[in-house]
């Protein structure tokens, strides 16, 4: 009987032998580093926005993770990493709220802004150390995969220790 209490956990240990992610707590972590280091004299709005929805920040830079677990949804989440993604529900954000903001929509510019960090995260963690693998902001590199499909390695914004 005992060991009916261990088998709930047996598909979490199977997947330990094939993953390499960074784990939920890193990207909290670096969410967490990041939003101070935003230039609020020059950045207001942003600073805000992140400084009154930390937890969206957060729940954001776990996001794009939550399909691998799921294999038919892997595809999904690995876009969710990257910059065409980002610039999508930026887009979705502007043509649904435009301006002025609501609170809504700062939460959700908030969020949006924790999936595009786990991306930048995600791109030194996975892709190798800066500054050798980056590009400047607002660039985006790609190359091919061996399915012939262009697989993105995101954009990413380095921030002073």
């Amino acid at each position: 009987m005992r060991t009916a209490n261990f088998i709930p956990l047996a598909p979490f240990a199977l997947l330990l032998g094939v993953m390499s992610a960074s784990g939920i707590s890193t990207h909290f972590e670096t969410a967490d580093r990041a939003m101070p280091q935003v230039d609020a004299v020059h950045f207001p709005e942003l600073a805000s926005a992140l400084n009154n929805w930390p937890q969206e920040v957060r729940t954001g830079a776990i996001y794009p993770d939550w399909g691998y677990l799921f294999p038919k949804h892997s595809a999904a989440a690995e876009d969710a990493h990257w910059a065409p993604f980002h610039t999508i529900a930026l887009q979705y954000l502007h043509d649904t709220y435009g301006n002025p903001w609501t609170p809504r929509t700062e939460r959700l510019f908030a969020f949006i802004c924790g999936i595009g960090g786990h991306g930048a995260m995600d791109d030194v963690w996975h892709f190798g150390s800066p500054p050798d693998n980056l590009e400047p902001i607002g660039g985006s590199r790609g190359k091919r995969n061996g399915e012939g499909r262009t697989q993105f390695e995101g954009v990413a914004i380095l921030l002073p220790d």
